[in-house]
């Protein structure tokens, strides 16, 4: 073991280090040959599920993996192909990537090949941000996929309009700082309806590339309206926002506060647009920040059994709904993200609680595979209202077994659960990470794999689960880009170079300083009678106490004084 550098050298270095810089990635990781042999079991793995797609469903959105047919889901584009790019090009898959060029350069995105209407939120994160992302890391040399996503990106824009005037006046359709969640490309009218949280809110990492790849602002400009519409709304707990919203009025039509569905990625965005711009407009780091600390205050709790630790969903008119999903568990990978961006050790601690909580439905799980949604007790709660399990229920055994009660035993193929056991792994060097995402990815390839490519599940409840015929796209874009990550060489994807979308499209950040001030005025920083959750302690990243103090320190000098060094002394 090498031993920490000496203080006085140690001082020294610190004088070079840039005043703004903020290392997010733990510097001393590397890729072991037996790590390097799992990347290379999971791009095997991700290369014969594509060649299914290809053989059995090329050119349509997604492989039925039962029938060895397909579906077309997202608009008839080609979602896998699209949505796969970076994928390949991550895994070092070049003659793969190389070879979807012509069709990718054939698509016509102004006319959907099946009826209906385009999703703006799914278009963006999987065709806008998939294309760019694939520009980006084949060192910007495929100019048609800019071609492509600017296509694109001028019909959603359309999204923004039907607002105020309605065109009414003969004059222009009226702009709306909110876009609709749906848009009909045959008449380049949306679809005009309330929108969620995470429609409004995700697209300004995607559309700031594309305006940066065209040079044409207009993209970014919608982008940051809606931001700040939805910033400039009524926040029923600093920093958190509505559900659903009315685009023509900027008025909440939902007080459901939720880290989960139609909420997820507004937050997650917040912070990934500060990280990708170095933090050049701080209202989006704080609001985050403000978030945060109000979700920590107000929806976080531990429960009754195993003292696992969750968020709960809150309604003013409702109160408190004691459940998590699969979905929301990017949310512990975010706030690791956030903590070490705002140097935040009490983020730092909360995010890897709610990580730990989060593989715990993995490992509780008979096939080793997480639910879809789940129950808890919330511990120190004492209203007759609480939902309980009936008591000798298999729900009730369930809950006493481990800690919550599932509500939906679906698994979709959602990459979530190991995005932030990802997150964990590159941001704190904890090799049991990489165990546990193993882990998840044998289990996958145990109970998910299907005549063609990989299959949902019906239950995660059953070693022998039937089947769905669906594969979506986010299963090659997120899930298999998660696992092959979380082996490679760390350099491959470094958080201190790129931020990674919702779809898990990685785009470069543009500086990698990250201007920072003054902490809030909230954020606890070693008072431990302030925590929001007592006996919970900060930790040192090594399961150790710390986070106040030199723990603030040592955070900070992780690249001088790896924590993996530091670790040892505690096995």
């Amino acid at each position: 073991m090498r031993l920490p550098l000496p203080f006085p050298l140690l001082s020294l270095l610190l004088l070079f280090l840039p005043a703004n810089a903020r290392r997010v990635q733990h510097p001393n990781l590397r890729q072991t040959a037996h790590m390097k042999t799992r990347a290379e079991e999971v791009k095997r793995a991700f290369v014969e599920a594509f060649e299914d797609y290809r053989t059995f469903a090329w050119g349509h959105d997604e492989v039925a993996p039962m029938t060895q047919r397909y579906s077309d889901t997202r608009n008839g584009w080609g979602a896998t192909i699209v949505d796969s790019l970076s994928t390949m090009i991550v895994m070092g898959l070049d003659d793969l990537f190389e070879s979807t060029l012509p069709f990718i350069a054939s698509i016509d995105f102004t006319r959907p090949k099946t009826p209906g209407t385009v999703s703006v939120f799914e278009t963006i994160i999987r065709y806008v941000g998939g294309l760019l992302s694939a520009y980006e890391l084949s060192g910007a040399k495929h100019q048609v996929l800019v071609d492509q996503a600017e296509v694109l990106g001028h019909k959603l824009a359309l999204a923004w309009t039907e607002g105020r005037g309605n065109g009414s006046d003969g004059k222009e359709p009226g702009r709306t700082n909110m876009p609709y969640t749906w848009m009909d490309f045959e008449t380049d009218k949306p679809a005009v309806g309330v929108v969620g949280l995470a429609t409004a809110g995700t697209n300004i990492l995607e559309f700031r590339s594309l305006s940066r790849h065209t040079s044409n602002r207009t993209f970014l400009a919608l982008a940051e309206r809606a931001m700040g519409a939805v910033m400039g709304t009524t926040q029923f707990r600093p920093g958190l926002y509505g559900e659903m919203y009315n685009p023509q009025t900027d008025l909440v039509v939902s007080d459901k506060v939720s880290f989960g569905p139609n909420s997820d990625s507004f937050y997650e965005y917040l912070i990934k647009y500060a990280h990708m711009t170095g933090n050049a407009e701080p209202v989006y780091l704080q609001t985050w920040l403000d978030g945060v600390n109000s979700a920590m205050e107000t929806m976080m709790f531990k429960s009754t059994v195993g003292a696992w630790t969750w968020l709960s969903n809150w309604s003013n008119r409702t109160g408190h709904d004691y459940m998590f999903s699969h979905l929301a568990c990017y949310l512990p990978g975010n706030w690791l993200l956030g903590a070490r961006l705002a140097h935040n050790s009490t983020i730092y601690a909360r995010g890897l609680e709610i990580a730990e909580s989060c593989a715990h439905t993995y490992a509780a799980s008979p096939t080793g595979i997480g639910p879809e949604a789940w129950h808890y007790v919330p511990a120190g709660v004492t209203s007759n209202l609480v939902p309980h399990p009936y008591a000798g229920s298999k729900m009730g055994e369930m809950y006493d077994q481990r800690g919550f009660w599932v509500q939906d035993a679906r698994f979709v193929l959602r990459p979530e659960v190991v995005e932030s056991m990802f997150y964990a792994w590159r941001i704190t060097g904890d090799p049991v990470w990489q165990e546990r995402v193993w882990d998840a990815f044998q289990a996958v390839k145990k109970y998910c794999k299907a005549p063609a490519a990989y299959a949902s599940l019906v239950t995660v409840e059953s070693t022998e689960p039937a089947k769905k015929d669906e594969s979506e796209s986010f299963f090659y874009a997120e899930l298999m880009k998660y696992f092959y990550l979380t082996f490679s060489d760390p350099d491959v994807i470094n958080l201190d170079r790129y931020t990674i979308t919702t779809e898990a499209h990685p785009l470069l950040l543009e500086t990698q300083d990250f201007d920072y001030g003054p902490e809030p005025e909230w954020v606890v920083m070693g008072n431990e009678e302030q925590q929001p959750l007592a006996p919970a302690t900060p930790t040192d990243g090594c399961g150790g106490p710390g986070g106040t103090g030199m723990g603030q320190l040592m955070m900070l000098m992780d690249f001088y004084v790896p924590a993996l060094e530091r670790c040892s002394a505690h096995q």
